[in-house]
């Protein structure tokens, strides 16, 4: 809307077999987003994150246990689900 501060959207990559999530949460407050059902999201982003957990390698992405994830404030987030 108009005075959103915040998209999240799925692209899928079939080549690779993967799917992937991003959520950009532009609000100064954290926000909760739905996932995508029927898939195994893991967290391979998320700035709102201390480093080193800001960014994982690809193999070691923790996994999503939830339905849901939130976004700590203006943050950038990626999710990943292998085929």
């Amino acid at each position: 809307g108009e005075h959103s501060h915040a998209v999240a959207f799925e692209a899928d990559l079939p080549r690779h077999g993967l799917g992937v999530y991003l959520i950009l949460n532009a609000y100064w407050e954290p926000l909760t987003f739905q996932l995508p059902a029927g898939r195994a999201w893991r967290r391979w982003i998320d700035t709102a994150l201390a480093s080193p957990a800001d960014v994982c390698e690809w193999q070691a992405a923790p996994p999503v246990a939830a339905t849901e994830y939130e976004a700590g404030p203006r943050s950038v987030a990626v999710l990943y689900a292998a085929d």
